[in-house]
């Protein structure tokens, strides 16, 4: 009970542990982020109930990577708490955290047959197909000839181009765009994390 108010699902807390006979016990906690803004804030609290369900969904014990994963998260909910664009952010939110877990969806190549399907902007400017094949299961962009052989959906430029973090074709984001990259995301999440993200669903019922 003395650390009630301290501790909850969105608080960053610092924790002082005394070594016990066969486990160590917490005597003291201080708060270093309660992250006030996202509270007072019902569409920003969302996304951040968001972020920390990912985050739990590939987490597991003695990960390697465990310090970038505190820091994506920690930099993640405090950012949130004032951007303009909640939605947008977490797009970019959850490509990090799948770049730093090895599960960054393939855009350049066919995951197939390795054959060329998307150039990006840096690259050049070369004319890009209207429309993508994305497959959840494989991971990433199918090339015209696989399509026929893998179930996929198909997804826009505007929505290829907003989940790697290039400009898009329209000079304004539509909320349907945003919303049909957050969906291939869930997809591709929910084929690779081992606990399943229901907060999607608050995030879409917004």
């Amino acid at each position: 009970d003395k650390f009630r108010g301290k501790v909850d699902k969105l608080s960053c807390a610092f924790f002082q542990f005394a070594k016990g006979k066969n486990l160590d016990i917490v005597n003291d906690c201080s708060q270093v982020n309660g992250f006030p803004l996202l509270r007072s804030d019902l569409f920003k609290l969302t996304y951040g109930i968001l972020f920390l369900e990912i985050i739990s969904g590939f987490a597991h014990e003695q990960d390697t990577e465990s310090s970038f994963i505190y820091e994506l998260l920690y930099q993640g909910l405090d950012h949130l708490q004032t951007v303009s664009d909640p939605s947008l952010f977490s797009i970019n939110f959850i490509m990090e955290n799948l770049t730093i877990h090895g599960y960054k969806p393939q855009f350049d190549s066919c995951v197939m047959c390795s054959s060329e399907v998307h150039v990006s902007e840096g690259l050049g400017h070369v004319p890009q197909p209207a429309e993508y094949a994305f497959s959840s299961a494989l991971g990433g962009l199918l090339c015209e000839a696989c399509s026929s052989l893998a179930e996929h959906k198909t997804i826009d430029l505007n929505v290829l181009n907003i989940i790697q973090g290039e400009k898009i074709l329209d000079e304004k984001i539509s909320n349907e765009t945003i919303r049909s990259s957050l969906k291939i995301l869930k997809d591709h999440i929910t084929a690779r994390s081992h606990a399943e993200i229901k907060s999607f669903d608050l995030v879409f019922s917004l």
